[in-house]
């Protein structure tokens, strides 16, 4: 398994690499605008940082001292590689944004791709390596700051080879669900969670239409997906107190729960002894 475990705290503008195993900390790396994502390939992580207009660092893995700097989109969130192209989800951060940044790791050339669609925060690749997209949408407020429609939310898959958009599929008019998780074997996307929203929904990568109706009911402020069997762990933050963690199995039953510390969104499941 890998040595190292990379965790962006996002207020502190800086990576903590961590032994994955004794869980003591390593290194500390500092000098990223706001991090929020990151992902390791082949000797280099790369992560997502809201910082300076929106930049992707590179830090070499060995002297894990940040390398290059390439400017993408606003709020740059989710981060996944496929084709050896990373592509990036930029949310729109404070605002909206409708973009995927892709940087070809060959020669770092950027493109550009637009979607009929606002605020992409997740992403995951598939079986067949297209790059699925979440885009949350998000509520339109006047000028008063008093909300007067919705942009809607709606699943994408990217043809990682052309960039050309495969399916899109619609999700809700007035919700919009912030978190999206992709099973061991890539052939599942679950996605839900969040503040405003209800619901951990399932869609098989072939589908074409979502299922109107939640594979696990409540409200979550995130989630992960166990990749060896399914299981799902989601993750609800009550205000000023720790959060509660509750394990569903693959087939949406209940499982436990446990306490967590506060305001939980989010994890890696990672096998003991790894």
């Amino acid at each position: 398994g890998e040595k190292y475990t990379y965790v962006c705290v996002n207020a502190s503008n800086k990576v903590e690499v961590i032994n994955s195993k004794t869980f003591e900390a390593v290194v500390t790396i500092t000098g990223l605008p706001q991090p929020r994502y990151a992902i390791e390939n082949d000797g280099k992580l790369y992560v997502s940082c809201w910082g300076n207009g929106g930049q992707i660092k590179t830090i070499d893995t060995e002297s894990n001292l940040v390398i290059d700097s390439i400017m993408v989109g606003t709020g740059p969130e989710g981060i996944a590689i496929a084709a050896n192209k990373l592509y990036v989800a930029n949310s729109g951060g404070f605002g909206v944004d409708s973009t995927i940044s892709v940087i070809d790791l060959s020669n770092n050339n950027i493109s550009t791709i637009i979607l009929d669609a606002y605020n992409p925060g997740s992403l995951a690749v598939d079986a067949s390596s297209n790059v699925w997209v979440l885009a949350k949408g998000n509520i339109i407020y006047d000028a008063s700051w008093n909300p007067i429609g919705h942009n809607p939310s709606k699943l994408f898959s990217i043809n990682s080879t052309t960039n050309s958009i495969g399916k899109t599929i619609n999700l809700f008019a007035d919700k919009h669900p912030a978190r999206m998780a992709i099973s061991g074997n890539k052939e599942r996307i679950y996605y839900g969670a969040g503040y405003g929203f209800t619901g951990i929904f399932k869609l098989n990568i072939h589908d074409t239409s979502a299922d109107p109706n939640p594979f696990i009911d409540g409200d979550y402020y995130g989630f992960l997906v166990n990749e060896n069997n399914e299981e799902i762990f989601a993750l609800s933050a009550p205000f000023g107190a720790n959060g509660l963690l509750t394990r569903y199995a693959a087939n949406g039953d209940k499982i436990d729960e446990n306490e967590v510390g506060v305001f939980p969104n989010g994890g890696v499941s990672k096998r003991v002894g790894q």
